[in-house]
């Protein structure tokens, strides 16, 4: 366990880790530096308050799935339902901006893509969760001793929005799926543009891991695969997780929390994204 492995520093961060954080310090130690220690907080964009809304539809949508509702239904009657129903969640959500939700969006127009957008994306889960559902319906019929049970089994997680917490490290889960008794797999959400669908880069790849360790020492059992869903491109990539993936998270942890809290220990890392960081400015300001 991670409390009789590390000896952390007296002077290391007294607040836990998070997944987001841990990517944050690999991506670029300053930025750290300047959001997690020096506390100076980032604001909150149109792609953040949009992200929130998408994860709680999609947390909600799952209550509303009763399987005998679907009795006789053709496919297309199936995504006519799930595409109303993901459309008045996500009406409900978006209704809370400026309420429940800060209202950071720059104009109406670019208020009203972004919601646009946000449907197209859930329209499109809806056909793909859809068409799951019509084809399990062909081979199980609702009159059957175990219709709702393998239904709720194959399609509602395990859980949503698991909250871990560790005494390291803490986070949500999106979602959590039974893989029908080969184990567990963990499922994450991006809405976020990625310019490589089938691949994931090093920061996301970072995340399931720590969402892996996570799952694993709440539980004591190693997820079969952790993945994550682009809405944008509507494609799941995977990744199958493996024991080492606990032992370099710890390893992770370690480094970052046995930090002495002084700058020149968060170096910058200069890169592309620099141009469009919040901090660009005080970090040009600095003499390293």
């Amino acid at each position: 366990m991670i409390k009789n492995t590390m000896n952390l520093n007296k002077k290391s961060n007294n607040n836990k880790l998070s997944p987001s954080k841990i990517v944050e310090y690999y991506k670029c130690p300053r930025k750290y530096w300047y959001k997690y220690i020096k506390k100076i907080p980032e604001p909150k964009t149109e792609a953040t308050i949009r992200g929130t809304i998408f994860h709680k539809v999609l947390e909600d949508f799952y209550d509303i799935i009763q399987p005998k509702k679907f009795k006789g239904l053709t496919f297309v009657q199936i995504k006519d339902f799930f595409q109303n129903a993901l459309m008045d969640l996500l009406q409900i959500e978006w209704n809370k901006i400026g309420k429940d939700y800060e209202n950071v969006f720059s104009s109406e127009e670019s208020k009203d893509y972004l919601f646009e957008e946000t449907k197209e994306f859930l329209d499109f889960y809806a056909v793909k969760e859809a068409y799951k559902v019509y084809q399990f319906l062909k081979n199980n019929k609702p009159e059957d001793k175990w219709f709702e049970l393998n239904f709720n089994s194959r399609f509602k997680p395990k859980s949503r929005e698991e909250y871990i917490s560790t005494e390291s490290v803490h986070g949500y889960i999106d979602k959590t799926i039974n893989l029908f008794g080969k184990g567990i797999g963990i499922v994450d959400y991006k809405t976020s543009k990625t310019n490589l669908p089938y691949y994931l880069d090093k920061s996301h790849m970072i995340q399931l891991k720590v969402y892996a360790f996570l799952y694993y020492k709440e539980h004591n059992v190693l997820p079969t695969y952790g993945s994550i869903y682009y809405a944008r491109e509507g494609e799941t990539v995977y990744y199958e997780v493996k024991k080492e993936d606990i032992n370099e998270v710890e390893r992770m942890i370690k480094e970052i929390l046995n930090k002495e809290e002084k700058i020149e220990n968060f170096p910058k890392k200069p890169s592309k994204l620099c141009d469009f960081c919040f901090y660009k400015e005080m970090c040009d300001a600095e003499k390293n």
